[in-house]
This record gives structure tokens, sequence and C-alpha cells, in this order.
């Protein structure tokens, strides 16, 4: 018998594991004969389970009122006008279309999506970056990104992501590499920003140039 599960029904929008463990439990629980009940079934227990941590947090950083606030402080720090480009509802747009159950997926596809659709006049490279980073922040994790006065490989590639020449694969290659584990004592959303913006304010700076 050909499982559901050959290579060729396989998606890349579900990590592999998923399809793993449908096929363990196809083999322990005859009595899914429905496909849609049993994917359910995996869907919910990956979600509960794994991901629970990254689901949890996730609207708390990726809502269009957090994201605002961040390129507010971004622009009351670097002196730019804080003024959106389109039409209200972008970032939401945004949100919704980069959505993956995966965290990194998501994260690429945010930041990609995000420098394609540039939602802001100025400003969109640092406060999508640090948007990332503040949701890494949460779930006990951070960016780890060189910088210097000359532009380094890291700068140079968030500039070449800027400027729509990377894909969400080489994104997502980029932020496996340059995850960090980390602990803040910061309880507050708002006072993170603000250390991030200033322990981090050499990057803020070259980015903006």
């Amino acid at each position: 018998m050909t499982l559901m599960t050959d290579a060729k029904f396989r998606t890349t929008k579900l990590p592999t594991e998923y399809f793993d463990k449908m096929e363990s439990y196809v083999e322990l629980h005859p009595e899914y004969v429905s496909v849609s009940n049993l994917q359910r079934k995996i869907i919910d227990d990956f979600f509960q389970r794994e991901n629970e941590q990254f689901l949890t947090k996730f609207k708390i950083i990726f809502n269009e009122n957090v994201i605002k606030l961040i390129h507010t402080k971004i622009s009351n720090n670097f002196d730019m006008e804080s003024k959106e480009m389109l039409k209200e509802n972008t970032i939401r747009k945004i949100i919704n279309d980069s959505f993956d159950i995966d965290k990194n997926t998501f994260l690429s596809k945010f930041l990609v999506t995000f420098a394609k659709v540039h939602p802001f006049d100025d400003g969109n490279k640092r406060t999508s970056w640090l948007t990332v980073d503040i949701f890494l922040r949460l779930i006990g994790q951070t960016l780890e990104i060189n910088t210097d006065k000359n532009i380094t490989e890291d700068e140079k590639f968030i500039w070449q992501n800027s400027a729509n020449q990377k894909t969400v694969e080489q994104v997502k290659e980029y932020l496996a590499n340059h995850i960090k584990p980390f602990t803040s004592s910061i309880s507050s959303i708002e006072d993170e920003i603000d250390v991030l913006l200033k322990e981090k304010k050499s990057l803020w700076t070259n980015l903006s140039e």
C-alpha cells in the first residue's frame, strides 16, 4: 500500500516532521479513515506541542500597532518622518501573506515581503529587522548581526534583501545561522524596543545610510 505521504504529495508549506507523524498515526490509529480528520489531528498536535511558544507570542509583536510603534521609535531616534506610504492595512496584509506555522519560514517571508511592499517612506529595513529581533527576544533568542564602520557581510545581506535580491530560502538560511539564544530581563515590549535601539545603534545607523 502506498501512503498518501509519499514524496510526490509532500509540500514545502509544512515541515517534513508533519508527514513523518502522519505516517506514524496511520500505523497506530486505523480508525482514521478520513484524511482531513487525520491532518487536523496532526496539525493540532504540531501547534500544541512543538510550536506553542511561537504561536502564543506571535500576535504580541506581529500586529499593526506594535510595528507602527517600532517605526515611530526608529523615526524619533533618527530624525526621520514617521509617515506611511501605502494604504491602511498594508502591514496586516504583509503579516497574513507571510504566515507559516514554521517560525523561521514565517520570519523569512515577513522580511522578504516587507522589503517588496515597502510600506513606509523610510526606515523599512530597520523596522522589519528590529521587529523580527524584538519577537525573537520575546521567545528567548536574538539576531546576532555583525556591524562595523565599514559595511559588513551581514549588513550587505540586509541591504540586498531590501533591494529584493534575496529569496525566502536565502533569508531562512541566514536566520538559521544568526539566531542565537538570549535572555532578557525586560518585561515591557516598549522598553525592549528602546534597549534594542540603543544596544544595536551602530547597525540601525548603518542601515539608514
